[in-house]
């Protein structure tokens, strides 16, 4: 076919049928019905070779699959492929028994279709060049109404599942989960102009053309908190037994907590909750046989964790202050290596108000926790323990009380100052009948200025520096009454004197104790204090038919 041959000379060409097909006869310049034509080679011959083709041609629709499915909108695109042992003429369809129309393409055709109902039955079938009809595919199919829905995001998350760019069926109410990636805190949901939807990780909602929503995550604030916090609550303007207490709280790297608080009335608080992402909480709790609280809780990153709030109830608030346990064996404390004592200061009248100085030692270990051991000054014994923040700072809280209630709290704080090494402003309260010679109770709610000092002991050397003789002073009552003693301090640290004071100083802590005559009536009592030697002095208290008095000791004039 197509080729140049030499006038006159004769050729012959074989005709071969195809799979399935069988040939007939040549027609043309000459007819033969021999499948080997014999022709001497004329200008302008030509030859038809006949074949017979029995085999129809299959198809198949691919989609829709006969299941439901989804769609944008009306108009689909349904897909098959058809296939022939020749050659394929076209394809035709028919949607819901409309008029037969050509598809496009033929092995690989598609059809457009303009759905107009729910229920829909398409049709096809393949012609091949020989007009071998395929049998007629049919698939019904069930066409829902269907909107894609956008998903924007902040942060760093998955969803489960994931909707987004997905289509899913108008007014169907479908959920999608949100989990937050490593370090990272789930914030909440939002519509398109960010208006909350909700706080839940799951978010349902009800599927609606061009539907948008965000789910938004941020790096989690939690982790570089996690671990105790410490702190007081109280009103400065009203130092009562009924707003003001200790306060502690534990924090997971999740934001959860868990919360203690003891009231300086001896009231108990327990209650537990979750952070939002922005540090802040706000709840009401109930103690047990007390009314509701309102507790607001904000929590900060500055100086490596604190917390800032208020606890409030029927006719009060108090502002609510708590620092982070920062220290470890890895970040030592830099006030670990020294010992410390710590004098709190009495009243002036020990008619109303204890007047003996309270009195204790205190030590930091390599994790920053605070020991506080001593005897506040009407008697009763203290001891806590607490930690101290990055800052140095702690909160003193010790209710010894047990009956009725009271306590002695505030914040200190150590220094390198010129008088002392640590400082802070306390409050002490005591309700009626709670402390020994007080019946009426105490309140010191102008608060009183506790001093602490480095105590340090060398073999050899006196521990306060007295080289011409020190005195020690006794003061009880209002009038205040006083009683002044002298004595002379060894290098052995022993104390000698001639006016009937004795003294033992406990080298290893800066305690002492002894005995010396009373103001009141020369009679004697026992004394027993600290010293502080960064004022080069010594304070104490003793008891006097159940009032407190204060005792001094340091150099003579």
């Amino acid at each position: 076919n197509g080729q140049r041959l030499q006038l006159g000379q004769t050729y012959s060409m074989t005709a071969q049928a195809g799979a399935g097909c069988s040939f007939i006869n040549w027609t043309g310049s000459l007819t033969d019905t021999n499948a080997t034509l014999t022709f001497v080679m004329e200008t302008n011959l030509t030859f038809t070779a006949n074949f017979t083709d029995p085999i129809r041609p299959t198809i198949v629709i691919t989609s829709p699959s006969g299941k439901k499915f989804n769609a944008s909108n009306a108009v689909f695109t349904a897909t098959g492929t058809a296939s022939d042992n020749g050659q394929l003429a076209a394809v035709w369809y028919q949607l819901n028994g409309g008029g037969w129309i050509q598809a496009t393409n033929t092995a690989n055709w598609t059809a457009g279709l303009n759905l107009s109902q729910s229920a829909n039955t398409l049709q096809a079938y393949a012609v091949d060049t020989f007009n071998n009809v395929s049998t007629t595919n049919s698939v019904s199919f069930n066409y829902i109404s269907s909107s894609q829905i956008t998903i924007f995001g902040t942060g760093q998350g998955t969803l489960n599942p994931n909707y987004n760019g997905a289509l899913l069926q108008n007014g169907k109410t479908y959920t999608m989960t949100a989990k937050p990636a490593f370090n990272y805190l789930f914030v909440n949901w939002t519509d398109a102009d960010g208006n909350p939807l909700t706080t839940s990780t799951k978010l349902s909602f009800t599927v609606q053309s061009n539907m948008t929503v965000q789910v938004n995550f941020l790096p989690n604030p939690f982790v570089t908190m996690v671990g105790p916090f410490a702190g007081l609550f109280y009103d400065t303007n009203n130092i009562s037994l009924t707003n003001s207490g200790s306060f502690n709280l534990t924090l997971t790297g999740v934001g959860k907590f868990s919360a203690k608080g003891q009231f300086s009335s001896g009231t108990k608080l327990s209650f537990s909750g979750t952070f939002e992402p922005d540090g802040t909480y706000s709840n009401t709790v109930t103690p047990k046989g007390s009314s509701p609280l309102t507790v607001q809780l904000q929590l900060n990153p500055v100086n490596a964790g604190q917390i800032s709030g208020s606890i409030g109830g029927p006719g009060w608030t108090s502002p609510l202050f708590a620092v982070r346990a920062l220290f470890s064996a890895a970040n030592p404390a830099p006030e670990r290596t020294n010992k410390y004592t710590l004098v709190i200061p009495g009243g002036n009248d020990s008619t109303v108000q204890p007047a003996g100085n309270g009195y204790a030692t205190v030590s930091v270990n390599i994790s920053g926790d605070v020991t506080l051991s001593g005897v506040l000054g009407d008697g009763s014994k203290a001891a806590q323990k607490t930690f101290i923040n990055k800052l140095g700072v702690w909160p003193l809280f010790v209710a010894p009380y047990k009956k009725s209630g009271g306590a002695i709290f505030g914040w200190m704080t150590f220094t390198n100052l010129a008088h002392s090494d640590f400082n802070g402003l306390l409050y002490w309260l005591a309700a009626p009948n709670a402390s020994p010679g007080y019946p009426a109770g105490f309140n010191f709610n102008e608060g009183i200025d506790a001093v602490g000092s480095i105590y340090s002991f060398t073999n050899g050397v006196p521990l306060l520096n007295v080289p011409t003789g020190g005195i020690s002073v006794l003061q009880l009552g209002n009038p205040v009454q006083s009683s002044t003693n002298h004595f002379t301090l060894g290098t052995d640290n022993k104390v000698t004197s001639a006016d009937g004071l004795t003294m033992t100083v406990t080298t290893s802590s800066g305690l002492f104790k002894g005995t010396a005559p009373s103001p009141v009536d020369g009679a004697t009592v026992p004394i027993n204090g600290v010293l502080l030697q960064k004022q080069n002095a010594a304070y104490g208290s003793f008891l006097n038919s159940g009032q407190s008095g204060a005792v001094s000791v340091g150099p003579g004039q």
